[in-house]
């Protein structure tokens, strides 16, 4: 836990971080992204078959 007085704080400070983590590192999320949209890509195509 390094310098973390309790668990909670610990917790509090991870859930913090890995919310503006993926904010400022968009990259980790671009696959999920492209996925997405080429699954909604799909999807539209089929509705206008």
């Amino acid at each position: 836990m390094g310098r973390f007085t309790s668990p909670n704080q610990a917790q509090r400070f991870f859930t913090a971080h890995d919310q503006i983590n993926a904010i400022f590192n968009p990259c980790r999320y671009r696959h999920a992204g492209a996925d997405t949209f080429s699954l909604w890509t799909g999807y539209a195509c089929e509705m206008t078959a």
